[in-house]
């Protein structure tokens, strides 16, 4: 379906300006489809197609419109339905501050040297972006479920392992949704990211060992780079491997 407030598409690795940069965007209120694509419609694309490659958290949003228009459901509704019901993971939800959750933790962030509670709400439209609640232990189930093709079929789990290749010969270990690398001699296959609500996690999969290491915090600014100890690593491929099924 088409607006007349979408912008051309762009072609694939083009960067499309991160609405985490837009200071007009306020996490206080809600926004239609056309009012987001407005915010960052209008921001010249920050390089030509095929040409370099950073990452943009605008992406997803985008995808939920598209979701929806396709659909004629909410995002939040089409993929508890279709993915989180059938999946059975029972902490994992979109996140409402209404809600009571049991074991819900309270998220931080730092503002000069002093904690401040978090971003208490986000708007509907950016649900697809950083929009859902789990434990650490549905959060490494789920990863599971997507690498053994319960979420998506094969050919489509290729893509997004597929790395980026630019214009120039360049590689970029990034497909449609994870990083790739190497950890000690292991293949690895890994997320991460911080909100402003005041969370943040790394996921770890190892496909050869098929092991899953998830880590959440509640804190945004606590450097949630892929720096967690080797050591502690290998204690647990170590574990991984001797314990029985």
């Amino acid at each position: 379906m088409e607006s007349d407030n979408c912008p051309e598409p762009a072609e694939p690795h083009v960067r499309v300006k991160d609405w985490t940069e837009v200071k007009e965007f306020s996490y206080r209120r809600e926004y239609t489809h056309e009012e987001f694509v407005d915010l960052v419609k209008n921001f010249p694309l920050q390089f030509a197609p095929n040409e370099n490659w950073l990452y943009s958290n605008t992406n997803l949003p985008l995808i939920g419109i598209i979701v929806e228009r396709a659909s004629g459901e909410s995002f939040e509704e089409l993929v508890t339905r279709r993915i989180f019901k059938p999946l059975g993971f029972p902490t994992i939800r979109f996140k409402h501050q209404e809600d009571v959750v049991t074991d819900r933790a309270s998220g931080y962030v730092l503002r000069n040297d002093q904690l401040k509670n978090g971003e208490p709400f986000r708007p509907r439209v950016i649900a697809a972006s950083g929009g859902v609640l789990a434990s650490a232990v549905d959060l490494a189930r789920w990863w599971e479920a997507v690498f053994k093709q319960r979420v998506v079929k094969k050919d489509s789990l290729d893509q997004m392992l597929q790395p980026t290749v630019l214009k120039d010969g360049r590689s970029v270990a990034h497909g449609f949704a994870f990083f790739s690398d190497s950890f000690n001699g292991h293949r690895v296959v890994q997320h991460f990211g911080s909100t402003v609500g005041g969370f943040g996690s790394i996921v770890r999969y190892f496909p050869k060992e098929d092991v899953t290491v998830a880590v959440i915090g509640n804190l945004e600014d606590a450097d949630w780079e892929p720096n967690i100890s080797p050591s502690g690593f290998r204690v647990t491929l170590s574990r991984a491997r001797s314990s029985p099924e």
